[in-house]
């Protein structure tokens, strides 16, 4: 009778981004197993998730391809994406604690975990199969203090990062009366690796309205080909430099590009970067991608937060469905022959409609959802597109509404 290596990863609060990073570090490790060929169950309750390898050995295989792998995206995001300099305390605290000279005050968050993946002490920690799931399983918390591993040498591990440590997680309410709660969080080098991982999974930039982050929803672990989907996207589409605010058009361009954000041979036609092979890995094939339009699509939470010299706080979080979306993208395509009308489409309505300055835009999108999911006549939505963006190709007309019609 064959034994397994179980680890099981402690799951932070609902409703904070800690926890979505969590998730999105064990999609990320569940994704990896299959990657390299090793067998990996995952499920969860709202505590834990339960992982299954087949030996101990690996544990330490995985998360070291992983972190790797993190590693390269971490770097992909630090050449193409903005993100904020060092909090102070983060650097004098915790890093600097941590790295020493491999950190300065004008470091980002982005060099921070790079050298934290580099530094072999650290990343051992984690993918020691006798250190890395102990801590990853403990988590204990009291009314004002949570603590995020085991505590080493009477050392209850390191301040929570200030961009994890957002308004959501420190305020709350009572019936008719809010209350500001002095919540502290501790993490040890482990879980701080974990929300590394998190945060190159899914930290999708910095705009002058605030940073963005796109992480998987709960039910992404229902098994091994939605974890392979929820991956893909939540990667690709943190590449995308677009602002995830107003949600409606950011959603619909996310599921308008699909096709070729998460195929592995076609993704660069929408993020116009190369991936590296430890990166581009985590896409789907031209099969898988093409399945997609008949699979539901996971659910994804999408975050905003401001950002100021002392904090950080939170704007949004909002889980949304695309599934509807995606298979418009994939019907538009057949019906019309190639991806020309769809093109169109992201070209001359999504992508102006993002970040919410033009109003006429909004209201095309907006016209452009409802017709999808039903709520309006595709013949009435396709000709206040079409009036709006005169003159339109007639194949285009006709494909637009022949794609509305076959969803119904």
């Amino acid at each position: 009778m064959s034994s397994s290596y179980d680890v099981v990863v402690a799951l932070p609060p609902d409703g904070t981004l800690i926890r979505d990073l969590t998730l999105s570090f064990v999609i990320g490790l569940v994704a990896t197993a299959s990657r390299l060929g090793r067998g990996c169950r995952a499920t969860c309750n709202h505590e834990s998730v339960y992982l299954s390898f087949e030996r101990e050995s690996e544990w330490e295989m995985v998360t070291g391809t992983l972190l790797g792998s993190t590693r390269s995206l971490l770097e992909l995001k630090r050449e193409t994406l903005r993100c904020p300099q060092l909090h102070v305390n983060d650097y004098n605290n915790v890093f600097k604690a941590l790295l020493g000279a491999d950190v300065s005050k004008t470091s980002s968050y982005l060099d921070a975990f790079i050298a934290m993946t580099l530094n072999k002490k650290h990343a051992s920690s984690l993918m020691d199969p006798k250190t890395g799931p102990k801590h990853l399983s403990l988590l204990t918390s009291s009314r004002s203090t949570m603590t995020l591993g085991a505590e080493e040498g009477g050392m209850r591990g390191y301040a929570l990062i200030q961009p994890l440590k957002v308004e959501t997680y420190e305020y709350g309410s009572s019936f008719h009366k809010p209350y500001r709660l002095d919540f502290k969080v501790r993490t040890t080098v482990p879980w701080l690796l974990v929300f590394g991982v998190g945060f190159a999974f899914s930290y999708a930039g910095m705009t002058p309205e605030g940073l963005f982050f796109i992480t998987p929803d709960e039910g992404a672990l229902a098994d091994l080909n939605t974890v392979r989907i929820s991956t893909a996207v939540n990667l690709a589409a943190s590449l995308l430099r677009a602002p995830a605010d107003p949600t409606l058009p950011y959603l619909t361009y996310v599921a308008l590009t699909i096709p070729e954000l998460v195929n592995r041979s076609r993704s660069t036609e929408v993020l116009s970067v190369a991936l590296e092979k430890g990166v581009v890995d985590y896409l789907l094939s031209d099969e898988e991608s093409e399945a997609l339009a008949k699979e539901p699509m996971p659910r994804i939470k999408l975050h905003k937060m401001s950002t100021t010299i002392r904090a950080y706080t939170a704007l949004l979080r909002e889980s949304v469905d695309a599934s509807t979306l995606v298979r418009y993208a994939f019907t538009l395509d057949k019906v019309s022959g190639g991806s020309d009308c769809r093109k169109y489409l992201v070209n001359r309505v999504v992508k102006p409609a993002l970040g919410g300055r033009e109003p006429k835009y909004l209201s095309l999108v907006a016209h452009l959802y409802e017709a999808v999911h039903g709520a309006k006549s595709p013949y009435f939505s396709t000709y206040y597109i079409a009036r709006e963006l005169d003159p339109v190709p007639p194949s285009y007309v006709r494909g637009m509404i022949r794609a509305l019609e076959e969803l119904r």
